[in-house]
C-alpha cells in the first residue's frame, strides 16, 4: 500500500502547511476579536435571559466564517495524525499491523473474545461475559454510539490526562465489553491481565473523519488560546470514523513500558496503575 506523508497533527505547528498557516496569520487579529465578542456575548446571555433567545450578533461573524471556509479546504488535501488508546494481545497487534483497524460490531467483538480461548480466557469466563454484556433482545452486545465507528483522539495533550485514558489502558477490549465489567468480581480482574496497554498512531482522512464542527475551527482556537481564555470549541476533541482503517494508515503501535509511551502519556506519575 502506498505510504501516506501529507499529514499533520494539531498540537505541533511545525506540521502545519505553510499555505494554512499564511491564512491563520493574516487573519489572527480578526480571529481574536472574534472570540472575544463571542465570549463578550456569553456573558451577556448568561446575565440577561431574554438575550439567549435572539442573541446579539457577532459582527466578526461572516469573515470569520470566510476564514473557516479557506481553511478548511486547505486541510481537505491532508490526513490528521490521531491516537486510539486500548489494550491489546500480542495476536492483536500483528493482526493491525498487517490488516489495520476494524470499526466495532458484534461480529467483530464476538471473533475478538472467542480468539481469547484458552490462552486468555476460560470457556466459563467466556459465557461469563457474554451473559453480562448481551443485553438486547436479539442477544447481541449493546453497543449504543459506538456501532460501526472507531473513535480517536488527535491531541498528544491529552494522553497525559490520566482520568481521560487510564480505563481504556486498564482492561482489555474496549469500552463496549469492559463498561460495566470494571468492579465486577468475576471477570474484573482478568481483563487487566489480558495483553498490555497500547497507543496507536493513525492517520485520519480530514474527508472521512466524523466531526461535530469544522476541523479549521480547532485548529483556529489552538492559534488564539494563548489570548483567549476558553475558545470555542475548544481545540482539544475527538473524532470517529465509520469505516475500517487501513493498514498504511497505521503508523506505529507504541507499547506499554517503552520509552515513547512515557515520553506520551507520563504514567509513571499517575496514581493509577495500568500495567
Amino acid at each position: 500500500m502506498e505510504k501516506i506523508t501529507n499529514f499533520l497533527e494539531i498540537d505541533d505547528l511545525s506540521s502545519w502547511p505553510a499555505d494554512f498557516l499564511d491564512i491563520l496569520n493574516e487573519n489572527k487579529k480578526l480571529l481574536v476579536e472574534y472570540h472575544l465578542k463571542e465570549s463578550a456575548i456569553d456573558n451577556e446571555c448568561r446575565d440577561n435571559v431574554f438575550l439567549r433567545i435572539k442573541p446579539p450578533i457577532n459582527p466578526f461573524r461572516k469573515k470569520y466564517e470566510e476564514i473557516v471556509d479557506s481553511l478548511e479546504e486547505v486541510l481537505i488535501k491532508y490526513s490528521l495524525l490521531a491516537y486510539h488508546c486500548t489494550r491489546l494481545t500480542k495476536e492483536e497487534i500483528a493482526t493491525i499491523k498487517s490488516n489495520g483497524m476494524k470499526v466495532l460490531s458484534n461480529d467483530f467483538i464476538n471473533k475478538k473474545l472467542a480468539n481469547l480461548i484458552p490462552k486468555y480466557l476460560s470457556d466459563e469466563q467466556y459465557k461469563y461475559i457474554f451473559d453480562k454484556k448481551c443485553t438486547n433482545p436479539d442477544g447481541s452486545f449493546d453497543l449504543s454510539h459506538r456501532a460501526g465507528r472507531i473513535w480517536f483522539c488527535p491531541n498528544r495533550s491529552t494522553l497525559k490526562e490520566e482520568h481521560s485514558v487510564y480505563r481504556l489502558f486498564k482492561s482489555w477490549g474496549g469500552e463496549a465489553v469492559y463498561v460495566d465489567l470494571e468492579n465486577d468480581k468475576f471477570i474484573a480482574d482478568s481483563l487487566t491481565k489480558i495483553g498490555t496497554p497500547c497507543i496507536i498512531k493513525c492517520l485520519i482522512d480530514f474527508k472521512t473523519g466524523v466531526h461535530f464542527d469544522k476541523y479549521s475551527e480547532r485548529f483556529i482556537s489552538k492559534i488564539v488560546e494563548t489570548e483567549i481564555e476558553y475558545p470555542e470549541p475548544p481545540s482539544d476533541f475527538d473524532l470517529s470514523i465509520q469505516s475500517d482503517l487501513q493498514s498504511n494508515r497505521v503508523l506505529e503501535i507504541i507499547e506499554f513500558g517503552s520509552s515513547d509511551f512515557e515520553l506520551l502519556t507520563a504514567y509513571t506519575e499517575w496514581d493509577f496503575k495500568i500495567g
